[in-house]
Formats: structure tokens, C-alpha cells, sequence
């Protein structure tokens, strides 16, 4: 979908935005749970926290890598059907 877009300039502030808003969390989320966990669960706490980080980002690309095509395959029969109701330009 992002290289279906015209403007390159809200892909790159989109991406600088996100960037930004993960770093924020990576960090902020550490350091509250490091301040807040007891110091006996702490170590555990931390490593799910990654884990379930790291895992759920490997998980949203694989879905997104996997949907590609079938995405890209169904908007290309939406635009033909629409073409077709409207005289059949291709």
C-alpha cells in the first residue's frame, strides 16, 4: 500500500513519527518497569516484556508479508470490476 502512495514526503514524516514514538516506548516502558517491578520478579518481568515486544513485531511482519499478495490481488479485481461497470476501460 505504501508504494501505491504519490507522496513520498507522508511516507518518510510517517516512518520518522513512528520511529520515534517506539523509541519512546522501549525506553519508558524499561525504565517504569524497572522502577515499579519488585526486585525479585524484575529480571522476569523484563524479559517478557522484550519477548512479547520482539515477538508481536515478528508476527505483524509475517501477517503483513503473507497478506501481500492477496491485498495487492483483491484491490486489482475491485478496480477491474469498477472498470467493467464503467465501459470496460483496461
Amino acid at each position: 500500500m505504501i508504494s501505491m502512495l504519490m507522496m513520498d514526503d507522508t511516507v518518510i514524516a510517517g516512518r520518522v513519527f513512528i520511529g520515534i514514538g517506539q523509541g519512546l516506548a522501549l525506553t519508558a516502558g524499561s525504565v517504569y518497569i524497572g522502577e515499579l517491578a519488585p526486585q525479585e520478579i524484575r529480571g522476569k518481568i523484563m524479559t517478557f516484556w522484550q519477548m512479547f515486544y520482539s515477538v508481536g513485531s515478528f508476527i505483524a511482519y509475517w501477517v503483513r508479508d503473507r497478506t501481500r499478495a492477496t491485498l495487492f490481488e483483491h484491490l486489482k479485481a475491485v478496480q477491474e470490476a469498477h472498470a467493467d461497470s464503467c465501459g470496460g476501460f483496461r
